[in-house]
C-alpha cells in the first residue's frame, strides 16, 4: 500500500475529506516489543491537524485512527499502533 492514497475525514468537524498518501510503514525502535508496534507515516497538505480521523482505503475499508503531525510544516503525519 505504499505510496497509495487514503482519505481522511475529521471525526469532530464537518469539513470535506482530505487525501493523504503513505509514504512508509516503520517499526517503533523506542518501544520494549517493537515486533508488536508499528507506525505509519503519510504525507499531507499540511492541514491534517493532531485529531481522530477516520481514515478510508478501498481495500481495507475505513477505520478511526489518531494522526498527528510529525513535523514543523505539518506535511509528515504518522499514525502508530501497538499490539499487544
Amino acid at each position: 500500500l505504499l505510496g497509495q492514497s487514503f482519505k481522511v475525514t475529521n471525526l469532530t468537524d464537518n469539513v470535506p475529506p482530505k487525501s493523504i498518501k503513505l509514504v512508509a510503514l516503520d517499526d517503533v525502535a523506542c518501544c520494549t516489543q517493537p515486533d508488536r508496534s508499528f507506525r505509519l507515516v503519510f504525507e499531507s497538505s499540511g492541514d491534517v491537524m493532531q485529531n481522530l480521523w477516520q481514515v478510508s482505503h478501498p481495500v481495507l475499508g475505513a477505520h478511526a485512527i489518531f494522526i498527528s503531525p510529525n513535523d514543523a510544516t505539518g506535511r509528515e503525519i504518522e499514525a502508530i499502533f501497538n499490539r499487544g
